[in-house]
């Protein structure tokens, strides 16, 4: 069974002024802030995060409860470039990880990484998309 959690960092956060959040309004419920071991990078109107070795590096999003996982990964797939069609390589990867709570437990959820070389790219240090 697919886990049912998504961890978002850009622009299908809260305010981040993308329609397709709608699809999460749809889909899942706000389970509250949460952290990921990452950086994030500036990649023109939206950002994207690769995995960190530095544990220092926290990207930080939101967590959310998928009702239809099935349903909304077709739909957030197909936005984010990772689905069967669209250019290789795939711009981000669905991947399962560990993301922090802001009650600090450690829980299973999705990510979209970016799957790109970040040479060149500016990083958001603070790792907040929204600030």
């Amino acid at each position: 069974m697919i886990p049912a959690l998504l961890f978002v960092y850009g622009t299908l956060r809260k305010g981040g002024g993308n329609p397709l959040q709608d699809v999460l309004g749809a889909y899942a419920r706000f389970a509250g802030e949460a952290t990921w071991s990452g950086s994030l990078y500036k990649l023109g109107a939206y950002p994207g995060a690769v995995a960190s070795s530095d544990p220092a590096r926290r990207v930080q999003g939101e967590l959310y409860e998928l009702a239809d996982a099935a349903r909304a990964f077709e739909l957030l797939d197909a936005y984010e470039e990772c689905g069967s069609a669209g250019p290789q390589p795939r711009l981000f990867a669905r991947k399962l990880t560990q993301v922090t709570t802001a009650g600090g437990c450690g829980v299973e959820a999705w990510i979209y990484l970016y799957n790109r070389p970040v040479d060149g790219l500016p990083e958001i240090e603070l790792g907040d998309w929204l600030k």
